[in-house]
């Protein structure tokens, strides 16, 4: 090949490529050299019609083929910025783009963008991987997991706590086990749970129970025949015989009680009755602060002394406008 200074002369297989638009000056090869303007192109073959080319309307360049670097590295580039999702299609996968609207960055699958980064308050979509890191560069204090932009549900890291936190109910299909045996606690002095419910018993090994304020309660059927609200807050319970799993008001002061009702209901409603602990007991007659307080023959009342009673608790406070606060400890 010869190059002359003013006139590009080149020759290739034989044929003489003459084009006075070309120029190369130091080492430079210049195309274009009149500024003539529009798209300049660099053209390898004829049918072959490969090439790299200056875009003069969008200003960059484009090849028409793929590119192989050899495993060499691509520096100090960006992917496409901008400002809204351009089509993914099938001749759009792995297609990237960063959006300058969310700030986010995208990948094309074929039929939809899937997110790949998380901006700063952002969130995340269509990650498909073993393990998803947030807080990747370890920024450090809480770290939340949003689920929707409206919901306001999240599973959070509390970093201050050194806990997780739900935002809302937990729900299970499996057991819900601790990592290491006899170690964690289910709640907290400070943060109690308000009823536990279970089937086929409690089972509390090598442990002590602590009753709160509240009483060991248990559910019952209100067995009580009538119409409207039978059973309220504070009446005497017995077992009744004649249902399953069901109470009635004590009606003598030979009746056995069970427990004190802490809820108003209807015949075939449950009702929640004291075994152990405070409650509030409908009670007749005069009471002092610690006399025990006993089954009477007022339908599902207590009363304090007599004979033939049944032990109910101790009274707390006195008899007054018909109730009485005590602890529940049956006979």
């Amino acid at each position: 090949m010869m190059i002359c200074a003013e006139t590009f002369v080149a020759y290739a297989q034989g044929v003489l490529l003459i084009n006075t638009d070309i120029e190369q000056l130091d080492n430079t090869l210049v195309l274009d050299a009149d500024n003539t303007g529009g798209d300049v192109t660099l053209q390898f073959g004829g049918t072959l019609n490969k090439y790299l080319q200056w875009n003069s309307a969008s200003s960059l360049f484009s090849f028409n083929d793929d590119v192989d670097l050899q495993g060499n590295e691509i520096k100090n580039f960006r992917i496409d910025n901008l400002s809204s999702a351009p089509i993914c299609d099938g001749s759009a996968i792995g297609r990237l783009y960063h959006n300058t609207g969310n700030m986010n960055s995208y990948v094309c699958n074929g039929s939809a963008w899937e997110q790949i980064d998380v901006a700063a308050g952002g969130s995340i979509t269509g990650v498909d991987s073993n393990t998803f890191t947030i807080d990747q560069d370890d920024t450090g204090g809480d770290v939340a997991l949003e689920f929707g932009s409206s919901l306001g549900e999240m599973l959070a890291w509390d970093d201050s706590e050194n806990i997780f936190y739900l935002s809302d109910g937990l729900m299970s299909d499996g057991d819900l086990l601790p990592a290491i045996d006899n170690t964690y606690s289910l709640g907290s002095e400070d943060l109690r749970w308000s009823n536990i419910y279970a089937v086929g018993g409690l089972n509390i090994e090598n442990g002590d129970v602590s009753v709160g304020e509240g009483g060991f309660v248990v559910s019952f059927n209100n067995g009580q025949e009538g119409v409207g609200t039978t059973i309220l807050a504070g009446h005497v319970l017995q077992i009744d015989p004649t249902e399953v799993n069901a109470v009635m008001l004590t009606i003598s002061q030979n009746d056995q009680p069970i427990g004190v009702a802490v809820n108003d209901t209807a015949h075939g409603e449950t009702v929640n009755a004291i075994l152990i602990g405070k409650g509030t007991v409908m009670c007749t007659g005069v009471i002092n602060v610690g006399e025990l307080i006993q089954t009477s023959a007022v339908v599902g009342r207590a009363k304090t002394g007599g004979s033939s009673t049944k032990i109910i608790g101790s009274a707390v406070t006195t008899c007054t406008g018909g109730f009485v606060d005590a602890i529940i400890h049956l006979e």
